[in-house]
């Protein structure tokens, strides 16, 4: 009845996404959609203002954890409209 992260799995009876928390399904993070609302409106307004390019002759390198991204940093340039 304690809370134990360090607690084994022995009996493997843990759902997929015991080991992300508040990441899926009705614990999900209550905050997600506002995040998500405040990324799509800064990246607008850079958007307006600004055209990302990315350097050529960079491959860039994907790399799948808990989401998607760029296995190395991922350095832009800010080009002005």
């Amino acid at each position: 009845e304690a809370f134990r992260p360090e607690r084994p799995d022995s009996e493997g009876s843990r759902s997929a996404y015991a080991r992300i928390p508040f990441g899926a399904g009705p614990r999900r993070c209550i905050g997600e959609s506002l995040a998500l609302f405040e990324m799509s409106a800064h990246l607008y307004k850079i958007g307006r203002q600004y055209r990302l390019a990315y350097p050529q002759g960079k491959p860039m390198e994907l790399e799948a954890l808990i989401n998607l991204r760029s296995r190395h940093p991922l350095m832009m340039r800010l080009e002005p409209r």
